[in-house]
């Protein structure tokens, strides 16, 4: 099931102009890092928040932590996020690794790889 603007913007206020378009994509987006036979009734909500956590990437610029950074003719460098460190980069992020856990503590071991592009609209 998809997540519908409601669910989203009670959960992340924020994202309440989003475009059924964008909504629409990042939902496709979502369905792949969270099955709904794995998550159960935790699935929208889940799928929720990997939504947002994207959206936020994106509205960002979608980097990581800043690695290094220079003044004189602005140079930054940022550090490439992997496995939990990518969804740590949002409060959002946060709440999907807690469900992820949650949801690992009932059905076990549980993965949650990092998108291949921390931009999923580009």
């Amino acid at each position: 099931m998809d997540v519908t603007l409601e669910l989203l913007t009670a959960l992340a206020p924020e994202f309440a102009g989003m475009t059924p378009e964008r909504l629409t994509i990042l939902n496709r987006v979502a369905a792949l890092h969270v099955s709904d036979a794995v998550f159960g009734e935790s699935a929208d909500i889940a799928k929720a928040w990997v939504i947002a956590h994207m959206a936020k990437l994106a509205d960002t610029g979608g980097a990581g932590a800043v690695r290094s950074e220079s003044v004189g003719d602005i140079s930054r460098t940022y550090a490439a996020a992997a496995d939990a460190t990518y969804w740590n980069l949002t409060a959002y992020g946060q709440e999907f690794l807690s469900i992820c856990k949650t949801v690992a503590l009932v059905q076990g071991d549980l993965y949650v790889p990092p998108p291949a592009s921390t931009n999923p609209e580009a």
